[in-house]
């Protein structure tokens, strides 16, 4: 199969999030699965040959002016123009969260591909964590139903713990 890892996580710093999505790639692929990962990076190169750079390279030139983490809405249009660029070429759409899967929504109509989501946490719970507060109690609310919505339009749900899938 020929599949689209979509993340807005930087993949230019070490940490376990970027750890994970490198060795579910590299897992895909050595199944025999051709794999593009889309993401974003201040690396000037990458790796991998298939990757697609969020960060596009007129973007990276003025990264002294940017804070080190992307704006997100940046990042997130740019996922959505490199996906109509890009998801000819795949099968399948594997989304790291329900941010990508919204994103992905339209694109994943317009072409008529398979969309996997990864979950890997609740979202809402963890700004229902913060505190008690209007503005977290709304947003927890948002981003619970955008879960919902993620999940329902999602062909296949992968789940990283079984506290997880039980909800």
């Amino acid at each position: 199969m020929r599949i689209l890892y979509i993340t807005l996580e930087n993949l230019s710093f070490q940490k376990g999030s970027v750890t994970h999505i490198r060795e579910i790639v590299d897992g895909l692929r050595s199944h025999g699965h051709d794999v593009g990962l889309a993401g974003c990076s201040w690396n000037e190169t990458e790796k991998d040959q298939k990757f697609y750079n969020l960060l596009h390279p007129v973007v990276s030139r003025f990264k002294w002016l940017i804070r080190k983490r992307t704006p997100y809405l940046l990042s997130s249009g740019i996922l959505f123009l490199y996906l109509l660029k890009v998801l000819p070429r795949y099968d399948i759409i594997y989304a790291r969260d329900y941010h990508t899967v919204l994103i992905a929504l339209l694109p994943r109509l317009l072409f008529g591909k398979k969309l996997i989501f990864e979950m890997n946490g609740l979202a809402s719970e963890e700004y229902r964590l913060r505190g008690k507060s209007i503005r977290n109690s709304i947003a927890a609310y948002l981003i619970q139903k955008a879960e919902k919505m993620a999940t329902k339009y999602s062909d296949r749900i992968v789940v990283v713990t079984p506290q997880i899938a039980r909800t």
